[in-house]
């Protein structure tokens, strides 16, 4: 249950909306179980400190670089989503470093996740770069057809682009002041 802006369980922020953080909030959707953003939980994993600092010192293509990177480290994989969520010892809140793909003892490569664990995940690398940026911004949007999480990412030109990493397309929202390269 919410009460406001604040998920009544956890405490923690409802990701939807300009001005709210990602990173630290918890992404809840009608008939799904929350899922909570906490990248400070990431850092055992091998790959995650090199990509923050790809992410850092990227200068050009940063939008196409961490669709990439969501599509790669959290892709699709409704199977293990919904066996996660089918697991009745997990609750109803998930840390979305449950579904980062990650290799097994085996070697294998297992985890992915849904739509909306890709487009948080996306969203947090963003924010990542943006959070000391007073010109950038990302938040998340719910599509108006089912509430499946969008990225929303204002430029420093003042252009803002709705971004679904599972389709890879970036559409401009506000188009930005002319002469800049774009995506940004």
């Amino acid at each position: 249950m919410e009460i406001g802006n604040t998920d009544e369980k956890s405490g923690r922020p409802l990701i939807e909306g300009r001005g709210t953080p990602i990173d630290g909030g918890v992404f809840r959707r009608l008939g799904h179980p929350g899922i909570v953003v906490d990248t400070p939980k990431m850092v055992d994993i091998p790959w995650f400190q090199g990509l923050k600092g790809n992410i850092l010192s990227i200068k050009s293509n940063l939008l196409a670089y961490v669709g990439a990177m969501g599509q790669e480290h959290m892709p699709i994989n409704n199977d293990r989503y919904e066996k996660l969520l089918l697991d009745p010892m997990r609750g109803d809140r998930y840390s979305l470093k449950a579904f980062i793909s990650q290799k097994n003892e085996e070697g294998q490569e297992i985890g992915g996740g849904s739509p909306d664990t890709q487009a948080l995940f996306v969203a947090s690398l963003l924010e990542m770069r943006v959070k000391d940026d007073p010109d950038r911004k990302v938040w998340i949007d719910k599509d108006n057809i089912d509430g499946h999480a969008i990225v929303v990412y204002e430029g420093k030109h003042g252009g803002t682009y709705k971004f679904d990493p599972t389709k890879g397309n970036i559409g401009f929202e506000k188009q930005p002041s002319s002469n800049v390269e774009l995506p940004e």
